[in-house]
């Protein structure tokens, strides 16, 4: 079991790649955002901020992990297919890399003591866009533009159960990263040699993290059938940013550093609620919203001007057998969902706001302990999701994305108090 918990570990790591383009709405700022590390939170719409759960690991919430038994395990792996359509051409791009890693150890079982750490992608740039022009004093000529790279996020957590029921968690949150675009201007004529600029930034931060769940509320619908209904909220705030933005630019022959200078970056707090409950012990229901107030994000204090407050809707709801024996097939312990999700999304260009919905769908399959086939504490986990994010309209695009998240949990008991 080590030796195949090391093998899928260096195989996500391993399966990091970058793919040349995608959405063009990324060409400023610091480009679209990541959600979540668990393909079963991205199957239920992207939430789960008032889920909790003895099998399940999500960095969404870290109040959630005071409910965690075991040491647990926790890695996904991300594709994403994207048609780019404007008014009078489409394109189709894809990429896949590494979503994101997490180990949580309890510390303390009946405190809810839980320490954790990982890493998961914060945020995304990846666009390129060649145009055909010409002028009268040099002719024809090609002006490509790209943009790669992104942000990454470091985090350090601990969570614990606090009186009536409630639970609290805290993470620090260390990012770094670099985003770089790239203009290359090709001459038709001899004459000229291609000009190249570059702009290379170096992004390094840090912030918190703060998680708090509900007890369990069900009681007041006087209901059997009704159970786990808990609310949760978290707020995400990056009290330190900067970049080190460094300016090139040159030609096909030699480059040279035009500027360089480290910039202070004001980065969008986010706070996100949720509200969780089960269904006849078998049917659960989660609802999220997601609040981010982009509209402050600046460098030295100046606004970019595409920028407006996100707003992020989710709903979804999972299917799990309650009555698992050891007669039952491999079918009925497979966990399916389903959800939905509508985003006002950051992005405001040629005063149009660019808003996304998305379908998604998933199930996990479950890896079954010849000891204890009644208790499925390990899972493979699969996330489907196909959507549509801004308008033709405005010299804009459209983009018809379809992604794929695929996942391991993995939970073990590594530490037993003696009784010596």
């Amino acid at each position: 079991m080590r030796l195949l918990k090391s093998f899928i570990l260096l195989f996500f790591i391993a399966a990091a790649i970058w793919a040349d383009g995608g959405s063009l709405y990324t060409r400023q700022g610091i480009g679209d955002l990541y959600f979540s590390l668990s393909a079963r939170r991205f199957a239920l719409g992207g939430g789960g901020i008032a889920l909790s759960s003895i099998d399940d690991y999500s960095n969404l919430n870290p109040a959630g992990w005071a409910s965690i038994p075991t040491t647990r395990f926790e890695a996904s792996y991300f594709y994403n297919g994207m048609n780019l359509q404007s008014s009078s051409e489409k394109k189709y791009y894809d990429r896949a890399n590494l979503a994101g890693f997490a180990l949580a150890i309890p510390l303390d079982r009946d405190l809810g003591i839980v320490a954790s750490a990982g890493f998961v992608p914060y945020s995304h740039v990846s666009y390129e866009v060649v145009e055909n022009q010409t002028s009268t004093s040099v002719g024809d000529y090609t002006s490509s533009y790209s943009g790669n790279g992104g942000i990454n996020k470091v985090f350090f957590g601990i969570s614990s159960k606090l009186p009536l029921g409630f639970a609290f968690g805290i993470t620090y949150e260390y990012y770094y990263g670099d985003i770089n675009y790239n203009t290359t201007i090709n001459f038709a004529s001899s004459s000229y040699n291609p000009s190249v600029f570059k702009n290379q930034n170096k992004f390094l931060g840090g912030g918190v993290n703060i998680g708090l769940l509900s007890p369990d509320l069900s009681s007041l619908f006087g209901s059997k059938d009704i159970t786990g209904f808990k609310f949760g909220m978290t707020f995400n705030y990056i009290f330190r940013m900067t970049r080190d933005s460094t300016e090139i630019s040159g030609n096909s022959d030699s480059t040279y550093i035009s500027s360089s200078k480290v910039q202070t970056v004001k980065m969008p707090y986010s706070l996100s609620l949720g509200a969780a409950l089960k269904l006849f012990n078998r049917y659960q229901f989660v609802a999220d919203f997601m609040f981010q107030k982009f509209d402050d994000f600046s460098i030295e204090n100046l606004k970019l001007g595409i920028y407006k407050n996100l707003y992020r809707y989710s709903f979804g709801v999972e299917y799990a057998n309650p009555n698992i024996n050891n007669d039952s097939s491999y079918w009925d312990k497979i966990a399916l969902r389903l959800g939905f999700s509508y985003e006002e999304t950051q992005y405001f260009m040629n005063s149009q706001p660019i808003n996304q919905y998305a379908l998604h769908v998933g199930f996990s399959l479950p890896i079954i302990s010849a000891d204890n086939p009644k208790s499925i504490t390990n899972n493979i986990d699969v996330g489907f999701q196909i959507g549509k994010r801004g308008t033709t309209e405005n010299n804009l695009l459209q983009e018809n994305f379809y992604n794929l998240t695929v996942g391991i949990s993995i939970g073990e008991l590594w530490f037993i108090r003696s009784n010596k």
